[in-house]
């Protein structure tokens, strides 16, 4: 519950970020996904090993997520010649720190944000923000209960054990609240979670396989896959 914990932070930008990259990949702003980070793998086990031991990032060690839509004028998501960036950044749970020391945390990581923004796109200087928002774990985790005590943004962890066909528990994975009849749930406790919230696609099916099983009577077999799609087994 308490690893898949990060910061959403939303920048007004007078500008878009000029990356150094453009210089042999002029496109390269226009990837809606860009990761800000070290290559080396020890460079990703020190920051996990670090979140482990519950400290705080290291500033000068980031995997820095940025997502962008700010050069497609039919986005709407900035004025014309403006941008509006997300960066987000692993960090701790919630519970890990006060809500003071959250308020005091929002200013300085977004110092520590942009900071290390800056080492891939020098213009990402505070006299190119217009303004921000921060979300952190904490702001999540009293968004809405289901987040909580952790701020997690896909409700449960995505360990091997509580992915695809398991999520969020095996017997709960086809949406169906056994043992409760007639009661379907969904959302990013179940597959595939995380930024996928809406799940009705999936949890429609499943409720349709049980009502025609319903209507079939005993005889029929139905069972329903780990995307809510009813499968026939035998009639």
């Amino acid at each position: 519950m308490d690893w898949i914990t990060i910061s959403w932070y939303t920048f007004a930008l007078h500008e878009r970020p000029c990356y150094i990259a453009e210089n042999f990949d002029p496109d390269v702003y226009k990837c809606c996904s860009i990761a800000l980070g070290r290559k080396s793998w020890e460079d990703f086990m020190k920051d996990v090993r670090r979140r482990r031991m519950e400290m705080w990032p290291d500033p000068d060690n980031f995997h820095l997520f940025i997502c962008d839509h700010s050069y497609l004028p039919e986005a709407g998501t900035a004025p014309p010649g403006k941008a509006c960036v997300l960066a987000r950044q692993w960090v701790l749970p919630a519970y890990a720190y006060s809500e003071q020391e959250w308020k005091e945390l929002e200013k300085r990581h977004a110092d520590e944000l942009l900071n290390w923004w800056q080492k891939f796109a020098p213009n990402m200087t505070w006299d190119n923000v217009i303004g921000y928002l921060p979300v952190t774990p904490f702001y999540t985790s009293r968004h809405a209960r289901n987040w909580g005590p952790a701020g997690n943004w896909a409700v449960i962890d995505m360990g091997p054990n509580q992915l695809g066909r398991w999520r969020p528990i095996p017997e709960w994975a086809g949406h169906r609240i056994r043992p409760i009849e007639k009661l379907y749930a969904t959302g990013a406790g179940w597959h595939p979670g995380g930024v996928w919230p809406d799940r009705d696609p999936d949890c429609a099916p499943a409720a349709s396989a049980n009502a025609q099983d319903a209507r079939e009577g005993p005889g029929a077999h139905r069972r329903v896959g780990s995307r809510g799609r009813s499968k026939d087994l035998a009639k």
